[in-house]
């Protein structure tokens, strides 16, 4: 949750039990999860890994999972800050194993430090049993949070049928919130979104979590196609929110753009760093950095490949 030191207005009122959800984190609720606790020491959730979730691979997307962690810390800083605003600083998410389409995912976080201006949050995310609710693969290794207290202060229609073989998604999750991808290279992946409710925490400001969706996503992307289109894994997710410290963080109805370049090519491993930034939504100009990220990703994965998916890259990313 990307939040602001100005006081704008009050804490969302409490919403009825089919809403709480999505007043809790607006983007999260898009893509199908739920709370289960929500406290000053605790948040919890679950999330099935539906076709949305995953990346084209059918294993939960790394997006996916750092959108959780950032969001559940975010909500539990909320709480534990006594309905004070928070902004998110950084956050680093180490990714273990993979969960797969089919699969109930269960996400646990607790505080490490409770400070006045800075909390720290870690958080677990775990393959579950659906029936049993049993704890038995953990996802991620403790997903750590920063959130520094300031101020006090639904989902997208289905697209109709047969209108997703009309239309090639690069990445579900993403698409689901509106991103539009402008770019997509072995050296480059870029694209744009507009900030709406669904992408933003209670206060109408970037959710942080969807920003770590994007970076984690563009990095992605481009390391597919500059393997040349070979199933890649990934390691290692770290992203700093620095607008916080040196402009207004970013409004509902404001437009950013995320343009994601290789650093690190080699037979296994590839670095990307992604930069998101405020533009001018009538000139594209870019205004003020939002995140800086830097994703590892595991390349050249000796696994099946996805054909369909290859060949609709191939076709869609020669027209933008």
């Amino acid at each position: 949750m990307a939040g602001g030191d100005r006081a704008s207005k009050p804490p969302p009122t409490p919403a009825g039990e089919d809403e709480e959800g999505a007043v809790a984190d607006k983007a999260l609720h898009a893509l199908g999860f739920e709370f289960t606790g929500i406290s000053a020491r605790e948040v919890a959730g679950r999330l099935p890994v539906t076709g949305t979730c995953c990346q084209p691979f059918g294993v939960l997307n790394g997006g996916v999972s750092a959108l959780v962690a950032e969001s559940l810390a975010s909500v539990g800083a909320y709480m534990a800050s006594g309905g004070r605003r928070v902004a998110g600083v950084q956050l680093s998410v180490n990714h273990l194993r993979p969960a797969r389409l089919g699969d109930l995912v269960q996400a646990q976080a607790s505080p490490v430090q409770l400070g006045r201006s800075i909390q720290v949050w870690e958080v677990q995310i775990w393959r579950a049993d659906p029936s049993t609710g049993e704890r038995k693969d953990l996802v991620g290794l403790w997903r750590r949070e920063r959130w520094a207290a300031a101020r006090p202060t639904g989902p997208p229609s289905p697209p109709a049928e047969g209108e997703a073989a009309k239309k090639f998604l690069v990445d579900r999750a993403l698409q689901a919130l509106g991103f539009e991808f402008t770019r997509v290279t072995a050296g480059e992946v870029a694209g744009r979104l507009p900030v709406t409710e669904t992408c933003c925490q209670p206060f109408d400001w970037l959710n942080g979590g969807v920003s770590a969706l994007m970076a984690e996503v563009t990095a992605s992307i481009g390391c597919y196609v500059a393997s040349g289109y070979r199933r890649l894994a990934g390691v290692q997710l770290s992203i700093n929110h620095v607008v916080q410290a040196t402009a207004t963080p970013i409004q509902l109805g404001r437009k950013i753009q995320a343009p994601s370049l290789a650093r690190i090519f080699q037979a296994q491993i590839q670095v990307w760093e992604v930069q998101i930034w405020r533009i001018d939504p009538s000139t594209s100009e870019r205004k003020d950095l939002v995140s800086t990220a830097r994703v590892t990703l595991l390349a050249n994965l000796s696994t099946p490949q996805v054909m369909n998916y290859e060949e609709g890259l191939k076709k869609f990313s020669p027209k933008l």
